[in-house]
């Protein structure tokens, strides 16, 4: 192949991958769900999704577990943190980033890997935190690219369904205090 069109084939590719959201889908499975999930075993067991606690194991700042037959590893790493001051309204105001990298692997294989700069700000209210996906460094399609938005949902569906069950008893007291 001419490195012109190989070139223009990674660049649909990281297109594809980028339409397809599964940055920020693997993103939030990684940081908002399964990272957590050795705190909840111990804190909050019911919150578990029982389709994949039974298989998880976390360590440092990785993740696995099983999904139909497959191994899913999500590996997060972070570079230096740098910090800065800028000045605004009379007053220094701070900035520390973290560069990072998300990595993902099926059966051993890396299918994903893709960079997050991830920054807090220092204002009067308080800080401010964005993470912001940055450019994929790799990506082959697969069964994964549905597979693991589809687990996403249910861990989000089950975790919903925790939550607005223990509120109900929250609920019809305020019912009653509202008249209702």
């Amino acid at each position: 192949m001419e490195p012109d069109v190989i070139r223009a084939e990674i660049e649909r590719r990281k297109k594809r991958a980028m339409d397809l959201k599964i940055r920020e889908v693997l993103w939030s499975l990684y940081h908002s769900h399964l990272s957590h999930y050795e705190t909840l075993i111990q804190e909050d067991p019911e919150l578990l999704c029982p389709e994949v606690c039974e298989s998880i194991k976390i360590s440092d700042k990785s993740v696995e577990f099983s999904l139909r037959q497959s191994i899913y590893r999500i590996v997060y790493t972070e570079g230096p943190k740098v910090r800065r001051e800028a000045p605004g309204r009379g007053e220094l105001f701070g900035e520390s980033i973290v560069p990072a990298m998300l990595d993902l692997s099926v059966d051993d294989q890396r299918v994903l890997k893709f960079e997050i700069r991830r920054s807090t700000r220092y204002l009067d209210d308080g800080p401010a935190w964005n993470d912001d996906m940055g450019d994929i460094t790799w990506f082959i399609e697969g069964l994964w690219v549905q597979e693991l938005p589809e687990l996403l949902k249910r861990i989000m569906a089950h975790e919903k369904s925790v939550r607005d069950r223990r509120s109900i008893p929250k609920l019809e007291a305020m019912k009653k205090r509202f008249g209702l």
